[in-house]
């Protein structure tokens, strides 16, 4: 595990347009599934230590139906229908191991 002081500058911050192809190549290459365009509103963020990009979370519309979801919320279907714009859909986050510059920091 890192030490806490230097897990004190880790910062998670939304990509700038530019970075934006750096960020598709990297989850194309060290994501499981690989790049795929997310669907719906999204959004895309990168984790930096030290300057160093160590994470790549990527963040999606939720689905419309999730079985297990609607369960353990219990919503009606009408409460479905106003709240579903509050939740949203861990679309990517690859496997620390994959990004050598992770070594077990985005644990």
């Amino acid at each position: 595990m890192p030490a806490q002081m230097e897990l004190q500058s880790l910062v998670v911050r939304p990509i700038e347009p530019e970075e934006e192809h750096r960020w598709n190549q990297l989850m194309d290459e060290h994501h499981y599934l690989g790049f795929r365009k997310l669907v719906g509103e999204s959004i895309k963020y990168v984790a930096e230590l030290n300057d160093q990009w160590v994470a790549l979370l990527g963040w999606g519309t939720a689905a419309f139906k999730c079985g297990s979801r609607d369960e353990w919320i219990g919503w009606s279907r009408e409460q479905q229908w106003r709240r579903l714009i509050f939740l949203t859909n861990n679309s990517r986050y690859p496997n620390k191991n994959k990004i050598q510059t992770f070594q077990n920091k985005a644990a």
